[in-house]
């Protein structure tokens, strides 16, 4: 269903501007994700454009806790350190997600979902803005 569904907003993109961008403003949303160092302080921050977010379903009891596991923070240490781009050294980094909007390019329908420190899980923070 995933590809079906790329496959058809990518053909809609191709079509005209004007669709690019109506498809763009209903669709496409935006997810960040910081890599923060344990050794030399240096934050990264990546946004990463999306139309779809997979999410684990299987053996989870609802929405929220599947997008708890989409929110989990990653350990990079070991033989999967992270290269600093200021220190230019291996050190131990937590990558985490930041961030995570919806429709960011169209007034009318500005959605931010959340955008959240890690410190809590994704059920807790949408509870919270209910």
């Amino acid at each position: 269903m995933t590809e079906f569904f790329n496959d058809l907003i990518g053909k809609l993109e191709d079509m005209t501007p004007e669709l690019r961008d109506l498809v763009h403003n209903l669709f496409r949303g935006e997810i960040t994700n910081s890599v923060v160092s344990l050794d030399c302080n240096h934050v990264s921050k990546t946004v990463e454009q999306f139309y779809t977010v997979r999410c684990q379903v299987a053996d989870l009891r609802d929405l929220y806790e599947s997008l708890d596991e989409f929110c989990q923070i990653d350990m990079l240490e070991g033989d999967n350190m992270y290269t600093c781009s200021s220190c230019q050294s291996k050190v131990r980094a937590e990558k985490r997600f930041s961030s995570f909007t919806l429709s960011p390019n169209d007034d009318k329908m500005n959605w931010v979902v959340f955008s959240e420190p890690v410190s809590r899980s994704f059920h807790e923070f949408w509870s919270s803005i209910r």
